[in-house]
Formats: C-alpha cells, sequence, structure tokens
C-alpha cells in the first residue's frame, strides 16, 4: 500500500465528508439521508441542510428489518483550557455509515464520521457496537482533532479487517503554525470496544512517513534563503517522532543535530525531546 504525499492528505481526508454548498440567503431546510447494508444490518443516517451547516442528524440501525436503535448524534466536545463540556449538533460535513465488521467478531459495526464548525476544528468518528446480550448498541467517540488528522479506513493487509489511518494531532500548532505543521502517521484498530494504536506494527509505513518529512525538508525547507525555522522544527519533530517508533532514534538524533545550528539550537532540542517523551514516542 502507498501512503498519500503528507501535503494532500488532509485534502483527500476532507472528501470524506458531504459539505452543503454555500448560500448568498437562507435556504429551505430538506431531509436528506444517506445508508449503508451488509448481511442483516442496515444503517441511516438523516439530516437537514441550511446555508453552511448540518443539522438535525439522525442514525437509524436496523437488523434483520426491525429497528434496533433510532437517536439523534450528538458529539460531546471538551474544551481543552476550562474541561467544559458542550454538547455538539449541529455539523458542517457528514459522512456515509459505514457497516462493516471492524474487530472480526462476526458482528457488524457501524462507523459514522463527522466534521464540527471550526476553521480546521474538529473531527470525529463515531462507532457502534451490537451488544447480543440486549439487542442494543454501544457507542464509541473517537477524537481526531484537525481535519488533516482525521482517521481514513483503509485495508492496509488486505486480510478484510480495516484500520483507521490518521495523523497525530498533537503536533498541530506544537512548533509551527496550524498551516505549517507536520504530523506524523498513526494506524489504528478497533478491539473490543476500544481504539488500539498499532503503528508500530507497520515499520514500511512509518519509514516511508518519515522518508517524505526528510525528502520535503532537504527540496523545500532546505533551499530556502531565509529558514521557515518553526517549518523546521515541526518537520524534524514528526521525522523524529517516526525514527522513535522505528527504534531509530539515535540516528534521527544525529541527523538533526547535524543540521539544525541556529541560535536556539539547545532550547528547540530540549523542547522536542520533552515533547516527544510526553506524548509517549520516547521512554
Amino acid at each position: 500500500m502507498q501512503i498519500k504525499n503528507i501535503l494532500t492528505f488532509g485534502i483527500l481526508v476532507l472528501l470524506n465528508f458531504s459539505v452543503p454548498a454555500q448560500a448568498q440567503n437562507a435556504q429551505p431546510t430538506q431531509r436528506q439521508m444517506k445508508a449503508d447494508e451488509a448481511g442483516a444490518t442496515r444503517a441511516e443516517v438523516s439530516y437537514e441542510e441550511q446555508d453552511f451547516y448540518i443539522n438535525n442528524v439522525r442514525l437509524f440501525i436496523l437488523r434483520d428489518g426491525k429497528p434496533i436503535l433510532e437517536q439523534p448524534i450528538v458529539v460531546k466536545q471538551i474544551d481543552p483550557k476550562t474541561n467544559a463540556v458542550e454538547e455538539i449538533t449541529q455539523f458542517l460535513g457528514v459522512s456515509e455509515p459505514k457497516v462493516i465488521d471492524l474487530d472480526q467478531d462476526n458482528y457488524r459495526e457501524i462507523a459514522l464520521s463527522l466534521s464540527t464548525r471550526g476553521a480546521h476544528c474538529c473531527s470525529y468518528t463515531l462507532i457502534y457496537t451490537y451488544n447480543p446480550a440486549n439487542d442494543s448498541y454501544n457507542r464509541l467517540q473517537v477524537d481526531w482533532g484537525n481535519f488533516p488528522s482525521a482517521g481514513k479506513l483503509e485495508d492496509i493487509d488486505e486480510n478484510g479487517t480495516q484500520e483507521f489511518i490518521a495523523r497525530d494531532d498533537r503536533f498541530s500548532g506544537e512548533f509551527a503554525g496550524y498551516a505549517g505543521s507536520f504530523r506524523p502517521i498513526q494506524i489504528w484498530q478497533y478491539r473490543n470496544g476500544k481504539m488500539l494504536d498499532v503503528t508500530r506494527n507497520y515499520p514500511k509505513i512509518v519509514y516511508n512517513d518519515a522518508y517524505q518529512f526528510w525528502q520535503f525538508y532537504n527540496t523545500e525547507l532546505r533551499r530556502q534563503p531565509n529558514p521557515n525555522l518553526p517549518q523546521i522544527q515541526s518537520v524534524f519533530a514528526a521525522y523524529l517522532a517516526n525514527k522513535y517508533l522505528l527504534n531509530q532514534q539515535a540516528d534521527g538524533w544525529k541527523r538533526i543535530r547535524e543540521l539544525y545550528n541556529f541560535s536556539d539550537r539547545q532550547q528547540y532540542f530540549t523542547r522536542l525531546e520533552k515533547f516527544l517523551k510526553d506524548a509517549g514516542y520516547s521512554p
């Protein structure tokens, strides 16, 4: 499998969403529906579009034609500064529901992706898991962060099990502004109601991601007459994160120390080391 270029990843992620067209004036609301089915399971999502927004989103799940779940879609968003919880019911985009067995337990999950308001935030995936004991569904909310970081389903191994290919959104705005931030790849699998980070299980993909960061530095940033320090710091951070995942951190640090010789050299190295440790890349 070939991973798409890091500079176009975010744009391609956005193509998975249905975003209403702009309107000069308020238009009458119109009920829309998207659906998917596999085996005995069918999922339907209905919503209303008006101006820039998608409102009144509802999910319906049926098994063997019998309604099992019907509920409005509400996303809980936590303010990182105040920890206040906001319930979001208005969205910029909603994907088609996907009826798919994510964990190979012979019960199909329903996955639905949503994007909320904001210049570039936020993206979510809701996963509904069937509970045969009481004929109901449990819901898991996955928070991806900014749009370019959103997880995209793909069968990497071509073994019938889908993984979520995402970006580590903790790198967004950490060393450079949002638009200039680089984010290392993340690969997730859904298992027993939880999302597991399995990125280290795919060293070839991680290596390819690190290589693209390194090539971008050499072909773009290194040649600039006036160095863009925030972008250089950001691409080195994402590159080094991948090198940790490959257990090649010594080589990664050696390369960065040879190239980053600006006046804030020591401050940057100290900050980078702490950030990668706090993010769980280094022990």
